[in-house]
C-alpha cells in the first residue's frame, strides 16, 4: 500500500478512485486504529477544521460532517 496526494488522485480514473475507496474502507473497518479522530467539525465550521487540521503537532484526523 502506497500513500497518495489529493492532487494525484482527482487526476485518476473514476475506477481507480472507486477502488481506492473500497481499500480506504476495507481498512478503517479492518484497523481502525489506524484513523485516530482528534476532532469533528460540522462542514459549517470548514474554516475551523482547516485552522485545527494545520496546527503544529497535531495527531490524529480532523472530520468534517454535515446532517
Amino acid at each position: 500500500m502506497s500513500g497518495i496526494s489529493v492532487g494525484r488522485w482527482a487526476g485518476l480514473s473514476e475506477a481507480e478512485r472507486a477502488k481506492d475507496i473500497q481499500t480506504a474502507l476495507e481498512l478503517a473497518h479492518r484497523s481502525p486504529e489506524l484513523f485516530a479522530v482528534t476532532a469533528e467539525y460540522d462542514l459549517s465550521a470548514i474554516a475551523e477544521a482547516v485552522a485545527h487540521a494545520e496546527r503544529p503537532g497535531r495527531t490524529g484526523t480532523v472530520l468534517l460532517t454535515s446532517n
